[in-house]
């Protein structure tokens, strides 16, 4: 079993991998026609993103937030290439980071859970 990573760093307790395609199918409706009528056009490429949740623990806040930090520093708005994920789902994929979100566990406050959003391509 290979571990799940970001850029080299450990993801923590994955929860979920999850993938979607959006096709960009470009849709001219035909005026004065039924749906039956409309032109489909797939010339604005595939885009595939990948969602990982999970969370990390560990026996201080400050090492539980020093390894989300970890992950909060990938999305710095300076993505000038793509970063490796790794994971036994996926294989290892160029990304880029859309998103990061993070919510600390209330009644374990060692716990930070996240949903880190991938971009694949170049």
């Amino acid at each position: 079993m290979t571990a799940t990573t970001l850029n080299a760093k450990s993801l923590g307790t994955v929860q979920n991998i999850s993938k979607s395609k959006i096709t960009n199918i470009m849709v001219l409706p035909m005026p004065t026609e039924d749906s039956d009528a409309t032109e489909l056009f797939d010339m604005l490429g595939v885009v595939e993103s990948i969602t990982v949740t999970g969370f990390f623990s560990s026996d201080t806040i400050s090492a539980t937030k020093d390894l989300m930090d970890d992950i909060d520093e990938l999305a710095d708005g300076t993505q000038d290439d793509t970063i490796s994920f790794v994971s036994d789902q996926t294989g290892t994929v160029a990304v880029k980071v859309q998103s990061v979100r993070s919510s600390w566990d209330s009644t374990t406050r060692t716990k930070c859970n996240y949903t880190v959003t991938l971009v694949k391509g170049v």
